[in-house]
């Protein structure tokens, strides 16, 4: 009788208490129901490319989200560490901490470890950057009664392979163009951007060839030329054989050892080919094209972004503002999302013009 009353009571527990499975998948269609929203994830096919992308949102604003280069999600979080600490530096050995000390940067190494936690282990199945690793908190806390958040995953990046990232001199172009007609093909005649990094070069590209396209723009950590310095930091870090181990491993488990050196090698290779054959210019010559609204935002600790590149942006973008967050890094849209989310919903709802 206690047996029976017992197994009852546990069936009851787990009923009620228990988490149900997050996703719920079928041949297409998968999707996730977060702080009461839902949030659809699905493939597309443009221009013979099978697009992944995800999308929530009830309002009549629609916002793409851009996402940057490599990276992996963890099970926890959905974030590497190094992508919640102050600096990039976490992923990288002594030698390249001295070498950004030789630049005159004072590395920020506030890791995990040092908070007492344990690595978190990693979700294998995702593979590069992916718009959970990047946009997370965006996509579960922007305005889903004003906004349709729409993000994508570019080709060669999380679940939008095959095929493998290539990286040919156009690959920017060649992104900005696959991510408007994705847009188009959602049904949106015009549309706002956000942009992270790579994904913000993506966006300053987009707005200059489809202005009739975009409401406003937002980049963070994005760049429209490469410094010499940072084409110093690119080769020092080319051969994954010099990353930390703790870096390292999570990266070689989620693409393989081969794919994730070749791929990281390619981008690096894509951005001495950008530096060589233009002079650095990735985007330089098409900013006086942009007509949107834009909002540019930089973080002071950012070590991957020099800063003048957010002054550069400032003064080559007409209808333009810059807004620096004194203590964030490259991801402070991470870990600083509420701020981020709230200087960023502002913005793209406010009727007034910059």
């Amino acid at each position: 009788m206690c047996t029976k009353i017992f197994s009852c009571s546990m069936r009851a527990f787990c009923k009620f208490v228990m988490p149900k499975p997050m996703f719920s998948y079928n041949r297409q269609l998968s999707s996730m129901t977060t702080k009461s929203r839902q949030i659809e994830e699905q493939k597309v096919k443009i221009n013979g490319i099978d697009i992944n992308y995800a999308k929530v949102g009830t309002g009549d604003h629609p916002v793409l989200l851009l996402p940057g280069a490599l990276a992996v999600q963890t099970k926890r979080t959905g974030l590497l560490p190094h992508l919640i600490t102050n600096s990039i530096l976490s992923c990288f050995d002594t030698a390249a901490i001295y070498w950004f000390q030789s630049l005159g940067y004072k590395p920020l190494l506030y890791l995990l470890r040092n908070r007492g936690t344990t690595p978190h282990k990693l979700a294998a199945s995702t593979l590069s950057r992916t718009i959970w690793t990047d946009f997370k908190p965006q996509i579960e806390n922007l305005d889903a009664d004003k906004l349709v958040i729409v993000a994508w995953d570019p080709p060669g990046y999380g679940k939008s392979r095959p095929p493998d990232k290539m990286f040919p001199d156009d690959f920017f172009q060649r992104d900005a163009v696959l991510a408007h007609d994705l847009m188009k093909t959602l049904g949106y005649k015009k549309f706002s951007l956000i942009g992270w990094s790579d994904g913000g070069i993506t966006s300053l590209l987009l707005a200059s060839t489809y202005p009739e396209s975009i409401w406003k723009m937002v980049v963070t950590g994005a760049n429209a030329y490469i410094h010499p310095d940072e084409m110093k930091l690119y080769e020092k870090v080319r051969s994954i054989d010099t990353w930390s181990e703790k870096m390292r491993t999570p990266m070689i488990k989620a693409y393989g050892e081969d794919y994730f050196r070749k791929t990281w090698s390619d981008w690096i290779d894509a951005m001495h080919k950008l530096y060589e054959k233009r002079n650095g210019d990735v985007c330089k010559q098409v900013l006086p094209k942009i007509r949107c609204p834009t909002l540019i935002v930089y973080g002071a600790k950012d070590m991957m972004v020099l800063p003048e590149h957010s002054e550069y942006l400032k003064q080559n973008i007409a209808n333009s503002k810059l807004h620096i967050f004194e203590k964030g890094a490259h991801n402070l849209h991470l870990r600083y999302a509420d701020e981020f989310n709230k200087l960023v919903t502002d913005f793209l709802l406010e009727k007034s013009k910059i």
